[in-house]
């Protein structure tokens, strides 16, 4: 009788902390579950992968500027457009409206760029630069890291990929014709 007793005081303790923790986890999960489904969450599609997927899923640092986001910041060129993204600095060339784009201190050579999808910082044009203005964009997608396999030689710092407005951008819903107008101005030794 006495085995049977210590049998019991050592199997019950282990059972009742199983059960515990079971009930719990579907506690846990049921709660989830209802928090998911009362948020309503937009899916963000990014394309860094060279195939559409969710942001979610995509392994490597990356950041979206989306359209509505590039109206609010009124960048007159891609340098102010990409200011304040974690890692990314740019320098400008001979002309300053170009971008020379440096990621997590790898710069010029080794940020691939891209403008629906063609490669444009060839070392043979521009000295590696963008010429884009930000008023033209849909959205820009930053890689930051290594990416060399998805997107060639050149690509150790990361890449930048420029997606430019469609028809569809400049008209409003239920018209045949649109554009767009910019005025802006600049004056030398603001400081």
């Amino acid at each position: 009788m006495p085995c049977l007793a210590f049998r019991a005081a050592a199997v019950l303790p282990p059972l009742g902390l199983a059960l515990g923790l079971l009930s719990s986890t579907h506690t846990l999960a049921e709660s989830a579950d209802s928090v998911q489904s009362g948020l309503p969450m937009d899916t963000i599609l990014v394309t860094i992968g060279r195939v559409l997927q969710p942001e979610q899923q995509v392994i490597a640092p990356v950041s979206i500027i989306g359209r509505e986001e590039i109206e609010l910041r009124q960048a007159g060129d891609l340098g102010d457009l990409l200011s304040g993204i974690p890692g990314v600095t740019s320098s400008q060339g001979p002309r300053p409206e170009a971008l020379v784009p440096n990621i997590r201190g790898l710069g010029e050579g080794r940020v691939v760029m891209r403008i629906d999808g063609a490669r444009q910082n060839m070392a043979i044009r521009h000295r590696a630069q963008t010429l884009i203005d930000p008023a033209l964009l849909e959205r820009v997608e930053i890689l930051r890291g290594p990416a060399s396999s998805l997107y060639g030689s050149g690509a150790t710092g990361g890449v930048i990929l420029f997606e430019t407005l469609d028809a569809d951008g400049f008209l409003d819903p239920g018209h045949d014709f649109g554009g767009q107008a910019r005025l802006g101005y600049q004056s030398n030794n603001d400081a």
